[in-house]
């Protein structure tokens, strides 16, 4: 992993580094506004209802 990082040089991983952060914001937007729905849906409220998804989606990793 060491020499593929090193192969990329400063500027690949920070274009990779720009990448993923804005793959986090424009998802973690996506996700808030499916919380959003689904609490009105289900009418358990928001907060419960964007808890559950975020537990379900930081878990999500450690399932594979």
């Amino acid at each position: 992993m060491k020499e593929l990082l090193e192969s990329f040089g400063v500027w690949g991983n920070a274009a990779a580094f720009l990448v993923a952060a804005v793959s986090i914001l424009l998802l973690g937007s996506k996700l808030e506004r499916w919380a959003d729905r689904i609490g009105e849906i289900t009418k358990l409220g928001n907060l419960f209802a964007g808890t559950i998804l975020l537990a379900v989606a930081s878990s999500l990793p450690e399932s594979g």
